[in-house]
């Protein structure tokens, strides 16, 4: 994913939590408009609607706080991860990748080996910060938000059984999410945006979010709500 689409991506997320705070916060439009957290490390959203509290009872969590995700591509974080990267020692260079082409391809990497990543990468903190933002995980598909206990899907980004991570020559890391019939799709890209200096972590590239990473969930995560969109 370009830098201009990682744009494109984060305007559209915008959009998409002010539409859900219409629908699941109480409270004026203009007052909507000044909680939703475009950026940080606190919810974007939260649901305090009193019919929808059953969405926190059925999900067993305290507090309506809610990150949201949608359309083709989930982006959890853009801009510096250092438990993954070391800015300080980043190196890059151009090597001839190992396909037919024998394309220069542009490569990175840092202090930080692979076996510390994997370690960063099963850890329950690591994806509580970049991650989870609040207690509750809504999807926005097919004209239908979808809501999963963010605690699950943490825990589920760390079970060794439903992800399998692969280092690339590049620098880049794959996350691939393991089904229950045992066939895998890569689902999670780490990687560098050499122009900004920045890393992305999320389940894009190739509509990942809603071709691998969301059908994860809904396999994995059979205690989902879901709750048609309110139309306009």
């Amino acid at each position: 994913m370009s830098s201009r689409h990682a744009s494109q991506v984060k305007r559209g997320g915008h959009l998409r939590e002010q539409i859900f705070s219409n629908q699941f916060t109480t409270g004026t439009m203009a007052n909507i408009s000044q909680n939703v957290n475009y950026t940080g490390s606190s919810a974007d959203c939260i649901i305090n609607n009193p019919d929808f509290n059953y969405i926190l009872s059925q999900l067993n969590v305290s507090t309506g706080n809610t990150s949201v995700k949608g359309g083709s591509n989930y982006q959890f974080h853009l801009g510096r991860i250092p438990e993954l990267l070391d800015y300080e020692s980043i190196k890059v260079e151009r090597i001839r990748a190992d396909k037919p082409t024998g394309k220069l391809e542009t490569c990175f990497s840092s202090n930080i080996t692979n076996d510390q990543q994997f370690i960063v990468l099963t850890s329950y903190d690591f994806w509580k910060k970049y991650l989870g933002k609040g207690e509750i995980l809504a999807i926005d598909y097919q004209n239908h938000w979808h809501f999963f206990s963010m605690r699950e899907v943490l825990n589920l980004l760390i079970n060794p059984h439903c992800i399998k991570w692969r280092f690339l020559p590049t620098g880049r890391i794959k996350g691939d999410l393991i089904f229950k019939n045992q066939s895998k799709k890569a689902g999670i890209t780490f990687e560098h945006r050499f122009e900004k200096n920045q890393s992305v972590i999320g389940a894009h590239g190739g509509s990942a979010g809603v071709k691998s990473f969301f059908p994860w969930l809904i396999e994995h995560i059979p205690n989902y709500v879901k709750v048609q969109k309110m139309t306009t």
